[in-house]
């Protein structure tokens, strides 16, 4: 198992989500919807840009998120989803995360420590 290191996170520290592209994450792990625009009943409607509250998994404790994609309904974690998005990830990787402060809460960038191992 080897340590490995962010990218770089430019000076904007915001990144779309990986798959799910009405979706921004934040070096400090906050998640929001993208501003969007949509049409219902021939009417131009206007969503503004709104930060998601996430919630913690009752089997682990861990920071999750709901998302919609498609009329889907997703649930994801916090922690995986600032590994896809200021990670390089490798095809025939597993990716694990450790917390330096051991708070599962606190998914800022600077507090996760991630392992990559071949699989």
């Amino acid at each position: 198992m080897r340590k490995i290191e962010a990218k770089s996170t430019g000076s904007e520290g915001w990144r779309t989500l990986t798959n799910f592209e009405a979706y921004e994450i934040s070096i400090q792990g906050q998640i929001r919807a993208k501003e969007r625009s949509f049409i219902t009943d021939g009417n131009l409607h206007t969503r503004k840009s709104k930060t998601i509250k996430p919630y913690n998994h009752f089997n682990n404790n861990s920071l999750r998120i709901h998302l919609t994609k498609d009329g889907k309904r997703y649930s994801r974690s916090v922690a995986y989803m600032m590994i896809e998005s200021f990670y390089e990830i490798k095809q025939g990787f597993r990716y694990e995360v450790s917390y330096r402060d051991g708070d599962l809460n606190n998914c800022s960038l600077d507090n996760l420590i991630i392992y990559e191992s071949k699989i």
